[in-house]
């Protein structure tokens, strides 16, 4: 049997599992936000009623350790600026990829330094190339755009040494 946790619960046991992260990194700090992702499973009311108790639980949390722990409105974005259902896929319960690119935006704006900005966009245009689907893998003019997009991540970690690659993909 399930029970709706209360924010309060939460909120405690939030503060206990980041207090070792906080006291052994005395310069982290935390961004807590609630999904925007809708969980119908057990209902429309009760989706309602544990969102609230998790938002409250995350202002809670962020009032106790409030030079540490700060919230982000992701789900307050979709359901009060985004509002419509053009914002969500079509299983209506997700975010529609416009609405995770506002919702990156307003965070970038919130959280990131302006100079990461570009970074970010170069990361993303690494991405964009990663993502690329070849009409024809064995031509000369790939093979250009692989070396060029290697070159791209290249200077990208070496202009900025704590990126990390973790997977590249295979362009065999």
């Amino acid at each position: 049997m399930c029970r709706l946790v209360e924010a309060s619960e939460s909120a405690e046991a939030l503060a206990k599992a980041l207090a070792p992260w906080l006291a052994s990194n005395p310069s982290l700090n935390v961004v807590v936000t609630v999904s925007p992702v809708r969980h119908w499973k057990d209902g429309a009311v009760e989706n309602s009623l544990s969102k609230s108790h998790l938002v409250v639980a995350a202002h809670t949390l962020a009032r106790m350790l409030p030079q540490r722990v700060h919230y982000f409105e992701s789900f307050e974005l979709v359901m009060d600026d985004l509002r419509d259902y053009r914002f969500f896929a079509a299983d209506m319960l997700h975010p529609s990829p416009a609405a995770v690119d506002y919702i990156f935006a307003t965070w970038r704006r919130a959280f990131l330094h302006p100079e990461s900005h570009p970074t970010l966009q170069d990361l993303a245009a690494i991405r964009a190339a990663c993502a690329h689907r070849p009409r024809d893998p064995a031509s000369t003019s790939h093979a250009a755009f692989v070396r060029n997009t290697l070159e791209a991540i290249d200077t990208l970690v070496q202009r900025q040494p704590h990126v990390r690659i973790l997977s590249s993909p295979s362009y065999a």
